[in-house]
């Protein structure tokens, strides 16, 4: 493992890891915790253990140390091969197919990615609930003790908080006993299992209803004959590793001929053993294989290897009960296990490295420019930090999962026309949030409450000057399309009664007003978000109104339930084009603090057209 995966191991966060390492940055009061780790997320994603637990805590203990990280997701790792190795032994008595399903599966392309990006951890910690609670089943079997048919069903609980395809392990555990035992303990065990069974049957459904589920897009699921190819493409992906290595001038399908073939080797073996030598264990491991992978055959459009890492620990024990035949029938099972390791060999572990590479060169990226945000910050304390030429593979790997605010509270955009030189991937997110606006841009550098760094590596390299021009002649002119309340840089879009910038936000007597640009197209809204204290709302919750250029928009309510709020109003057609508007805020009640003179309406962030 450690001679393969190496890399892993020394890989920065990257993408996903930002948003989770930012979780700690929600929580404000004890019951945000809670919502934290159970709210469904991305997708309609629950999995408080093996994302939201494992980042709260391990960025508590070590912030942005991702080496810590690593050790614990290799640990974890390490605990599942003794787990497969042990399973295999107590399956086929065989210590050559002991040996062999872990080296199998490490030869998995399913493990490239788990091993190499901290936020697919959920694979490594659901494949090793899944080995334990396996292995507690056998030594149920084996021995009869309720304590570890217990100890199983706490394990299959503890998975439904790492992964949503654990929902399927109680069916895995049926699997086994049919093709295993006699009568009398198959009648004895299903009916102790069945209610795991059971509970996996209402947690899919409570999921399905607390969850939403894409119905559009990559996520979207697709119940067709489209699983069948879906299944096959994964079996060979499984066997071959996905694709011709880098470096091999074979004919570019060569990989799927050759996963197809061996599949169909690998499953007329586990027949063959099943129904001649009753030997049912190299037909449970594909059993595994299709059941686990089940859940995922829906999502056609979203094809990815690493989806694999569980799966393929079926693939893992037929293939170890093959090299345990290959000794004892060497003639027939010999050159059927050297031919499935030799091209799971040549294509997978290609594979591998080629995906290990391109993470840890992620990750640098990744650390590189946080590092750069970091000195340019301590540099320049309380201003903001324009990003000058910028690439597309920063903005969709980095910029765009926000890792700046785990380093700063200091704002950080991309300068204006940025968007301009960076790949539009609508399916990833919009580039103009984080771009600034260009009067926005002028007047933080006019008054030097703005630098611009540009992406230079090995580093960020201040380059304000250079950019002084162009914010004199062309980003002066420009509206903005936000104006950020709480940030410095956005004060001359600010009327008068607005009371003096807080931590991230300004507060408003009973009005105020904004300068903002006008909608460029019909159909576009302005959204305002905001915050008000509980204490405040308790006893008389607060009616905005909104009007803009005179034109009166709808009236929101900001009750205890949604303190901090967010409202999008329609944009009437008669102002598209316009050169700018002005929004105008009224709320009907205000609170005072003791002591403090002044009358406080609501609290506000950003207001955006979009």
């Amino acid at each position: 493992m450690f001679a393969l995966y190496w890399r892993g191991l020394l890989t920065w966060f990257h993408q996903d890891d930002f948003a989770w390492l930012g979780l700690h940055l929600e929580i404000h009061q004890p019951k945000d915790l809670l919502r934290v780790l159970f709210e469904p997320r991305a997708q309609g994603t629950i999995r408080p253990l093996s994302e939201r637990g494992f980042f709260l805590v391990f960025q508590q203990l070590f912030g942005l140390d991702a080496l810590p990280f690593r050790i614990w997701v290799f640990l974890t790792m390490t605990a599942s091969l003794l787990l497969l190795h042990s399973v295999t032994l107590r399956l086929t008595a065989s210590r050559i197919a002991a040996f062999a399903a872990p080296t199998v599966w490490l030869m998995s392309i399913g493990l490239a990615t788990p091993l190499s990006w901290t936020s697919a951890y959920n694979q490594i910690l659901c494949g090793f609930l899944f080995l334990a609670a396996f292995r507690l089943l056998l030594a149920w079997i084996d021995t009869s003790r309720r304590r570890y048919l217990l100890a199983q069903y706490f394990v299959f609980l503890l998975s439904l908080g790492a992964l949503e395809i654990a929902v399927v392990y109680p069916f895995l555990a049926l699997a086994y006993l049919a093709l295993h035992g006699s009568p009398r303990v198959k009648r004895f065990a299903f009916a102790q299992l069945l209610p795991m069974a059971g509970l996996a049957i209402a947690y899919a459904a409570l999921h399905f209803v607390v969850a939403d589920k894409p119905k559009t897009g990559v996520y979207a699921q697709h119940w067709d004959a489209a699983i069948a190819v879906t299944y096959w493409k994964y079996w060979v992906a499984q066997v071959t590793g996905g694709a011709n290595p880098f470096w091999a001038k074979w004919p570019r399908d060569s990989w799927k001929v050759a996963g197809t073939v061996l599949g169909v080797t690998v499953l007329l073996y586990s027949l063959v053993k099943a129904f001649r030598g009753n030997d049912r264990a190299p037909l449970y491991g594909l059993a595994w294989f299709s059941i686990v992978l089940s859940p995922i055959l829906p999502l056609r459009d979203h094809f990815s290897e690493y989806y694999l890492a569980v799966p393929a620990i079926g693939y893992s024990l037929a293939v170890a009960c093959l090299a345990r035949d290959s000794i004892r029938q060497p003639r027939l099972w010999l050159p059927v296990l050297f031919l499935l390791i030799g091209v799971q060999f040549v294509f997978a572990v290609s594979a591998i490295r080629a995906t290990l590479g391109y993470r840890f060169q992620v990750g640098h990226m990744a650390k590189t420019f946080c590092q750069g945000i970091e000195r340019a910050s301590v540099l320049h304390p309380e201003k903001t930090i324009l990003l000058a030429r910028v690439p597309s593979d920063l903005f969709w790997l980095v910029i765009v999962d926000r890792p700046q605010r785990l380093i700063t509270r200091q704002p950080v955009y991309l300068i204006p026309g940025a968007e301009k030189s960076i790949d539009a991937h609508p399916e990833l997110g919009q580039i103009a949030p984080f771009v600034a606006p260009g009067r926005a841009a002028y007047e933080a550098i006019h008054t030097g409450q703005a630098v611009v760094y540009a992406w230079d590596p090995p580093v960020l390299r201040n380059v304000t000057r250079s950019f002084e021009d162009l914010a004199s002649t062309v980003w002066k002119h420009e509206m903005p399309r936000f104006v950020d309340a709480g940030q410095a840089a956005f004060a001359t879009m600010l009327g008068p009664m607005w009371y003096d910038l807080e931590s991230g936000f300004r507060w408003m007597p009973r009005s105020a007003s904004v300068r903002i640009a006008a909608p460029s197209r019909s159909g576009e809204k302005l959204w305002v978000s905001g915050y008000c204290p509980e204490s405040f709302l308790a006893a008389n919750p607060r009616l905005l109104t909104v009007r803009i250029n005179g034109i009166k928009l709808d009236s929101v309510r900001i009750t205890p339930q949604n303190p901090a709020f967010e409202f999008a109003f329609p944009l009437p057609d008669q102002l598209v084009g316009a050169a700018s508007m002005l929004l105008e805020l009224e709320v009907d009640r205000t609170s005072s603090i003791p002591g403090d003179e002044r009358e406080f309406g609501l609290a506000f962030g950003r207001f955006a057209i979009r």
